[in-house]
Parts: structure tokens; sequence; C-alpha cells
């Protein structure tokens, strides 16, 4: 279970839909482009996937890394939040519960951590799904057959109006 005190909140994103191939020097490598890493959890999920926690020591670097939302880690598209996004919905704060043997059990990070993987699912089916439907209708190759089609009228009409133009100037002399 992933301590949540111990992380600054703010300078903080999470990495959803993580590949089980991914490691820890993936991230930071990953990561270092945006700016400093100051420390990388990495945690696997039921579902074969793993969840990332990246925390930066500048601000600037928190929000490049947010630009990098949907990009490929290893071999997955990954889902790129800041940690106060998930805070401020509704989930924040610590409360501790006294268990029969008088442990203290910390309720809001596990609610956190539920939040976290049903993301990091519902993101990796919304991929699976996005994959299976370009498959079914070869979305890719009918996009391809549509911007040469394009290009190819957008040149015929090129053409057209420069020999019309060639024509006009010809009749001018």
């Amino acid at each position: 279970m992933i301590n949540l005190e111990r992380v600054d909140m703010d300078l903080t994103i999470l990495v959803l839909g993580l590949s089980p191939n991914v490691t820890l020097n993936d991230l930071i490598i990953f990561f270092s482009y945006c700016g400093t890493v100051e420390k990388v959890v990495l945690e696997s999920e039921e579902d074969q996937s793993q969840l990332g926690i990246v925390t930066f020591r500048q601000p600037y670097a928190l929000k490049t890394a947010l630009l990098l939302d949907d990009a490929i880690i290893v071999d997955r598209h990954v889902k790129i939040l800041p940690s106060n996004k998930l805070r401020s919905s509704g989930v924040s704060g610590t409360m501790d519960h006294k268990s029969n043997n008088n442990e203290k059990v910390e309720l809001i990070p596990a609610a956190q951590r539920l939040m976290w993987a049903a993301a990091a699912k519902g993101y990796e089916t919304l991929n699976r799904t996005k994959q299976k439907i370009d498959e079914k209708y070869n979305l890719s190759e009918k996009s391809r057959h549509l911007t040469q089609r394009a290009w190819i009228a957008i040149s015929a009409a090129e053409e057209a109006v420069r020999s019309h133009l060639a024509r006009r100037a010809g009749q001018e002399k």
C-alpha cells in the first residue's frame, strides 16, 4: 500500500494504465525530461496493469508531465492525472479507525487507491475498445484513403486554377 502522507501531492502525478513491463527506471527516464524527479512509486494492479506515482521538485515539471497525457510508455498509452484532481473529487484528508486490536487503519488512502484502480481500469478498457473498433472498421486505413483522396482533389483544383490563370494571362497579351 502506498503511503500518501509522505508524498507532496501538489507536485505529484498519477500514471494510470502502465504496462506490467514498465520499470521504475523507465518512469524516471521518461519523466526526467519534464524536470527533476523527486520520487517514483510503482504498484502492480490486479488487471495486468500498474499504477505509477511520480513526484517532481518543480511546479513546471508537473505541468510539463501533464502535457504528456496519452503518451506511450514502453508499450501502452497511459493516462496522466494530477494527484490533487483525485483528492478534490471528494476523497481528502486522513481518517483513522481503530480496529479490534487497536491498530490504526487508514480509510481515505484505501479509498484513493480504489479510485486510482477504477480510473486505470476504465482507461485501459477505453483503449482496448478504441483499438477493437479501429481493427473492426479499419478506420486508420479509411482515414489514410480519405486523406489521399483529399490531396488529389486539392492538387487537381490547384492545377485547374493555374491553367485558368495561364489562359487568362495569354488572352490579355
